[in-house]
């Protein structure tokens, strides 16, 4: 496969004229234009199309809920019925939108699962 570092050394130009030449900027003197476009066409150069922009966006809403412990084991202080109305809200809000949920519990503040959230972020933070 012909590379444009190919064509530049056969037209005995940089890279970066070459690649002006390609992408038909003006700041290439004609000759040197000449010259290039002749090395691409005996090398038969394609010039690769671009990749396509990555799609940061993945329709995710991310859901975190930090747990309170229960004194006792009944439905009212677990907050279930709470949790319950908010997760069925943002989904029925966001059904429309062809999003999705995702939802994590974590114990407080200091969950020693919090780490694995950073995963979701798409960045990290310093150790």
């Amino acid at each position: 496969m012909v590379t444009l570092y190919d064509v530049a050394h056969l037209a005995g130009v940089s890279t970066a004229t070459v690649s002006r030449v390609v992408h038909g900027q003006d700041r290439v003197r004609d000759a040197t234009r000449i010259r290039v476009q002749q090395a691409i066409d005996e090398l038969g150069y394609v010039p690769m199309a671009p990749p396509e922009p990555v799609r940061r966006r993945k329709d995710v809403i991310g859901l975190v809920c930090v747990e309170r412990p229960a004194r006792q084991y009944d439905i009212e202080n677990m907050n279930l019925l709470f949790y319950d109305e908010v997760l069925r809200g943002v989904e029925a809000r966001i059904r429309d939108h062809q999003w999705s949920l995702l939802i994590t519990f974590l114990q407080g503040a200091n969950d020693p699962a919090f780490p694995r959230l950073e995963a979701f972020t798409g960045r990290r933070t310093a150790s």
